[in-house]
């Protein structure tokens, strides 16, 4: 194991410095970040919170609310595909 490296280090500076984070949305990146790549990235947590601070987000209960939309809308997508499919295959 090794500590972030000067680039990590000037990263994470920019995610409480400039995008104005906290570390508990920051941890929340870094959870997700390993949940869905089994690796530790500081690219993919960077843009997770680069999304999260063009979408205005500011606090976990936000990002919830995010999550939420976004489930609604894939699902909206899958059931609007499986239309599409049923209506070419008729």
């Amino acid at each position: 194991d090794r500590g972030p490296g000067k680039p990590e280090v000037q990263m994470i500076d920019h995610w409480f410095d400039d995008l104005h984070f906290t570390s508990d949305i920051i941890l929340e990146a870094c959870s997700r970040t390993l949940t869905q790549t089994q690796n530790p990235s500081f690219q993919y947590a960077n843009k997770i919170l680069e999304s999260w601070h063009a979408s205005g987000i500011h606090h976990l209960n936000e990002i919830r609310e995010l999550d939420q939309k976004h489930q609604k809308t894939g699902k909206a997508c899958r059931d609007f595909r499986k239309q599409i499919q049923q209506f070419l295959a008729a």
